[in-house]
């Protein structure tokens, strides 16, 4: 589990800002965020407020109540490939950029969480992530109602009983 410093410095890492810029963009001084980032010491709760603000994420993700978007099996270079071009030209080009099948992301947390998202190369604002999120879950709980309605006919036609798994995978 990270510390919420190790939050802080991976949040601000990037976002490419050195301590000083940070600072400057919450109001306290370089010192401060390098003990934070440090374990020195922890931001009070009016400055977490600032960090979640500053890095559009939310008090939960620097506490650590919520976990990363990532899954612990992707690593960096699979990582860096996700986050788009805008991230990639900020790396180096020796990462190798191939995808693993095995992996997947909750689009909900990608969504409410500090990386940028963006659509057709502009950065989505956090009403436009919030109502994502919203028209996501509905239309997701819908589609999966009418299988189960589709599924439920196709039985009752063929006088078989199917299962569907929770990856949408269909068993008689």
């Amino acid at each position: 589990m990270t510390t919420m410093g190790e939050r802080i410095r991976r949040l601000r890492i990037g976002v490419n800002w050195k301590q000083k810029d940070l600072a400057e963009s919450i109001g306290v001084s370089s010192q401060v965020i390098s003990n934070w980032e440090r374990g020195y010491s922890s931001p009070d709760n009016e400055h977490v407020a600032r960090l979640a603000k500053v890095f559009k994420t939310s008090t939960d993700y620097l506490h650590g109540r919520v976990e990363d978007i990532f899954s612990d099996q992707l690593d960096m270079a699979t990582r860096l490939g996700v986050l788009g071009e805008n991230k990639k030209d900020q790396t180096n080009s020796f990462f190798p950029q191939v995808p693993d099948e095995n992996v997947s992301f909750d689009i909900i947390k990608l969504l409410n969480s500090a990386y940028g998202v963006t659509l057709q190369n502009k950065e989505l604002t956090r009403d436009e992530r919030e109502l994502l999120v919203n028209l996501i879950t509905s239309t997701v709980s819908k589609i999966r109602e009418i299988n189960q309605k589709i599924l439920h006919k196709v039985e009752d036609e063929l006088d078989v009983k199917f299962f569907m798994a929770s990856n949408g995978e269909i068993f008689k």
